[in-house]
């Protein structure tokens, strides 16, 4: 479990760009599947994404170091590099390291699986602190 790496892309509308996060050690349960209809095949993946996290001075942390910011608090960050955030309907999250600057959904989307909209986000604070994050 939590051997699975993804990169997620949090979109900000002020400036229409996406920033970058990877995150390591994370669990990707995906499931690839395929919708007909009379007129095209309709890509109908899903994920459930599992994400630990830890507790620093009431901040929410992952293991690279990033501090996670609920999307309010995140659109109006002016060093938006160094926090992340889960926006659904806005943000993506692909399978794997991405470093290319000028990737984007429509791309990634249609070159290869495991590319997934953030659909729906679960945060458990119990003692086995951690998101589940809902992807289509």
């Amino acid at each position: 479990m939590f051997n699975n790496n993804i990169t997620l892309f949090n979109f900000d509308e002020k400036s229409n760009k996406y920033y970058k996060t990877f995150l390591p050690n994370v669990e990707l349960q995906s499931n690839f599947r395929t919708r007909f209809t009379n007129d095209s095949t309709l890509d109908d993946d899903v994920s459930l994404l599992i994400i630990s996290y830890f507790l620093v001075n009431s901040d929410k942390k992952i293991s690279t170091g990033k501090i996670f910011r609920t999307p309010k608090i995140w659109e109006n960050l002016e060093s938006k590099e160094e926090f992340f955030t889960f926006q659904e309907g806005k943000d993506f999250f692909v399978k794997g390291q991405f470093l290319d600057e000028n990737l984007n959904y429509e791309e990634l989307k249609n070159s290869q699986d495991g590319v997934f909209f953030v659909h729906s986000i679960k945060d458990f604070e119990d003692e086995l602190s951690h998101w589940e994050v809902l992807g289509y």
